[in-house]
């Protein structure tokens, strides 16, 4: 490699890391409507020695638990803006090192490397998850993470770091119980890490305030508004098929699927069972785009199908947005992300059996 080359590079990660500060400081200072509000108010709560921690959830919009909380602390010791876009900074510093793990692990050099990832950049629930200051690609980073290190047979450690990522927000859990199906060790740490943490004091409030959150109505999917109202059975019922359908089929191909495939199969698959879900939470969908489309599967056309499907009727959803109504998305909008979902796990459900007797390498 040349002197010249060398220094391009050098120039290139400087004007990025340059870019990357200025945007966080921009959005520090310029965004409103945000979450971070909130976390830097917990954080307020955390650093007085005379509060108790069940103070947090005092306001019902606080679903965090209470360790990640303390994260929010540290930030809370520094100036509003400050933390602020130190958070954003950190939360676009781990989506692009998940982006990157993924392309590393499907061997991608050169310019199948650089251009991945720097269109991954578009994805617009990534762009939503950075405006609103929130903690997507944070979540995203560690079950990318968690997902390398079951590659590398670190199961302990893959079920820790998903633990972790529940402790955040709870859906990660569902992600632990597929791979859990490829080796059971995963979940269970999985489950011990989170039960863990019930020990610190204040903790066991956090259930109660995650089944407040799940019910806020501004953000309940489609799925669970029409049947629910029908009757809470047939919401059930949907749910069993889905998961179950994913269950079967990620079982009966755990020794043929990596790691990777079967996470890519489960986050829309979460998705789609969820009662509650923000525009930004589809940040994780990042993972299951990224992989597919670098890897030898998207030769595959209903597969490619799919992924192209799912790109446009997710990000349509935005774009279809005036202002601000995202924050409480009609239920055309909310068809648009289900339909979206939907043709990335079916085409997933029928495709994969059949291209793993391929064995692609």
């Amino acid at each position: 490699m040349g002197l010249k080359s060398i220094t391009g590079k050098v120039i290139l990660i400087a004007l990025a890391m340059i870019a990357l500060i200025s945007i966080s400081v921009f959005l520090s200072h310029y965004t409103v409507g945000d979450d971070f509000s909130v976390y830097y108010r917990v954080g307020g709560v955390i650093n007085n020695a005379k509060a108790s921690n069940e103070l947090i959830y005092d306001d019902r919009i606080m679903a965090y638990s209470i360790p990640v909380a303390y994260l929010f602390g540290s930030l809370a010791l520094l100036p509003y803006h400050t933390a602020k876009a130190i958070f954003i900074l950190i939360n676009f510093a781990m989506y692009l090192a998940a982006i990157a793990i993924i392309l590393r692990f499907n061997k991608t050099t050169g310019r199948w490397f650089a251009y991945p990832l720097a269109f991954s950049c578009l994805w617009l629930p990534f762009l939503q998850d950075i405006r609103l200051a929130n903690s997507d690609c944070i979540l995203l980073f560690l079950v990318t993470l968690s997902t390398l290190s079951a590659e590398k047979d670190r199961p302990a450690l893959s079920g820790f770091i998903l633990g972790i990522a529940t402790l955040f927000k709870a859906f990660p859990i569902a992600i632990a119980m597929v791979m859990g199906l490829k080796n059971w060790r995963i979940f269970a740490v999985c489950v011990l890490t989170v039960g863990a943490s019930f020990f610190i004091p204040g903790s066991l409030k956090w259930l109660s305030a995650i089944g407040i959150w799940a019910r806020w109505e501004p953000f309940l999917t489609l799925p669970y508004l029409f049947l629910s109202r029908i009757n809470i059975v047939y919401f059930i019922f949907y749910v069993i098929v889905i998961a179950g359908a994913t269950a079967c089929l990620c079982y009966r191909l755990r020794s043929e699927a990596n790691y990777f495939l079967l996470v890519g199969f489960a986050i829309p698959a979460v998705f789609l069972t969820m009662t509650m879900l923000e525009y930004q939470h589809l940040t994780l969908l990042a993972f299951s785009l990224v992989y597919l489309l670098t890897s030898s599967y998207k030769t595959n056309r209903l597969l490619l199908a799919g992924i192209v499907l799912s790109f446009v009727m997710i990000s349509s959803f935005l774009v279809l947005v005036i202002n601000y109504k995202i924050l409480y998305p009609n239920a055309y909008q909310r068809a648009l992300i289900l339909l979206g979902l939907f043709a990335l796990w079916f085409a997933l459900a029928w495709r994969c059996p059949m291209m793993l007797k391929k064995r692609p390498e």
